[in-house]
């Protein structure tokens, strides 16, 4: 339950290392690192070689899209379409873990109705 992760330091930090892991890594088609690089308003400077290497965003990058909020709109629709049901686990888990999170670090919270209701 409400224990943190090292990574959260007490709930300063999300720590989404293991949704990295677990579905953006799995879902190369749709977080194909050069066409969402490419989207990004400001890129990062990565090498052909680096590009080659990995096909897949970079972790670094990934939280940076999600920092931004372009991810939804930087993933074109032809690759969620084609990998359907690993992107709906990615963004259930996503969502999981992000109201878990939201209970932890405010128990007090009604997630639902004061922070998902408002959006």
């Amino acid at each position: 339950g409400n224990v943190y992760t090292l990574e959260e330091v007490y709930g300063k930090y999300l720590d989404l290392s293991g949704i990295y892991e677990t579905h953006v890594r799995n879902m190369k088609h749709v977080f194909d690192a050069s066409s969402l690089l490419n989207s990004m308003t400001t890129t990062t400077t990565t090498t052909k070689e680096e590009e080659e290497k990995s096909s897949i965003i970079p972790h670094v990058d990934f939280l940076r899209l999600l920092s931004t909020s372009t991810l939804l709109h930087a993933i074109a629709e032809g690759p969620k379409l084609k990998e359907r049901k690993k992107y709906i686990r990615f963004l259930s888990s996503l969502e999981s873990y992000l109201r878990e999170f939201l209970k932890k670090t405010n128990p007090f919270l009604n997630v639902d109705t004061e922070v998902i209701a408002t959006s």
